[in-house]
């Protein structure tokens, strides 16, 4: 790792840190899922463990949907342009599913639907299984499985662990084109709520329904994404001129009445990490918050420099790197080592715990790179 900061936790709850509260609803690592001999007895792990990956207790009711039949080894996915998948397989040959959406593509963490903006129905939601009925070449969201909703831009989804309900986060949003030599500004004030849409899945017709709303108030705060678990969010906190000062951990805790029905909704805060960024994103075993995050003054040491005024760190102004922000202590770890001109951008996590993130430099072709950090550093 190319480099690591602490930063001091706000206490939560009766005198309970944000490590021992979180804690509390991670589950616990069982024994190893793969238990058979070594494929070649020659070669070594790097470390302990590596290759005997401890097995998680889940409540999450997962499903698999085939996305595509008649690959022939396929080896690669890749979003287009125009919202169409670009799939490759290992013969050499590519297929192209279209999408009619223009941006913003979501999938629910159990692989049973996907959301899209900018269809010809607004905001369009999708059962999975449309993606294989008659093995389509281009999704337009008039299918039987297809429905409509009212959710916001850029939005966030999850599925609680009962597997009962799907979640939308929407809150007040800033826009960030990568482009910038600073963290982009949140655009919040002290009237800023963050509002919880939920879905239910009826498995048949119109899968996903929109099941009603709730809001809480998180004055001056931003760009609110949930977990896929939806056992928690994070937020951007800002100051009044809009600039970004970190990111604040809440809990979700949810009231029903006797149907079911979500009435309510606290965010209890958990925790605060002083790193300025982007938009944030979660794991989907809850441990690790990443973004990215350009550098100032107040990164030079950390990037090898003697200070701020130090000649050679001129150049390293507005060079963005991405952060992992480990949820239980508050480690912050720069996991890339941009060099003048670059910017790493845009991290999400893969079920499997490595980490995208693209990479540019003032020219074409952008980079797409993968990391296993979330997974070397656990």
């Amino acid at each position: 790792m190319s480099g690591e900061r602490r930063r001091v936790l706000v206490l939560w709850g009766d005198g309970i840190n944000c490590e021992q509260a979180v804690a509390r609803a991670f589950a616990q690592a069982g024994a190893p899922v793969e238990t058979r001999p070594a494929n070649n007895p020659d070669q070594q792990p790097a470390f302990a463990g590596q290759t005997r990956a401890p097995g998680v207790t889940t409540e999450q009711a997962l499903t698999h949907a085939v996305v595509a039949t008649g690959l022939e080894n396929p080896w690669g996915l890749a979003w287009l342009p125009d919202g169409g998948w670009l799939v490759t397989e290992k013969a050499g040959r590519l297929r192209v599913i279209g999408v009619d959406g223009a941006y913003d593509p979501g999938f629910y963490p159990d692989n049973s639907g996907f959301m899209f903006q900018g269809t010809p129905r607004g905001t369009g939601t999708c059962a999975q299984s449309v993606l294989t009925t008659g093995m389509p070449t281009r999704i337009r969201f008039s299918e039987v499985g297809c429905s409509s909703s009212d959710v916001g831009l850029y939005q966030h989804l999850g599925a609680s662990l009962d597997g009962g309900d799907y979640w939308v986060v929407n809150s007040v949003w800033s826009g960030d084109p990568g482009d910038e030599l600073s963290d982009p500004q949140v655009f919040a004030d002290p009237s800023s709520r963050t509002t919880l849409l939920r879905f239910t899945n009826t498995g048949s017709g119109a899968s996903f329904v929109p099941a009603g709303e709730v809001s809480a108030a998180t004055a001056w705060e931003g760009n609110a994404v949930i977990s896929p678990t939806m056992r928690m969010l994070v937020t951007q906190l800002a100051r009044a001129s809009g600039e970004p000062l970190g990111y604040v951990l809440r809990g979700i805790e949810l009231t029903r009445d006797a149907s079911g029905a979500v009435t309510s909704v606290e965010l209890p805060e958990l925790a605060r990490y002083c790193l300025p960024g982007g938009k944030a994103a979660i794991s989907l075993d809850d441990r690790w918050i990443v973004t990215h995050h350009r550098a100032t003054n107040a990164d030079a040491t950390d990037l090898g420099f003697s200070g701020p005024s130090d000649p050679g760190f001129a150049a390293y102004r507005g060079v963005s790197n991405v952060y992992l922000i480990d949820v239980l202590t508050g480690r912050e770890i720069r996991v890339t080592n941009m060099q003048p001109g670059q910017r790493a951008l845009f991290p999400h996590f893969r079920s499997d715990g490595w980490l995208y993130f693209l990479v540019r430099d003032r020219t074409l072709p952008e980079r797409i790179v993968a990391s296993d950090a979330g997974i070397v550093l656990r």
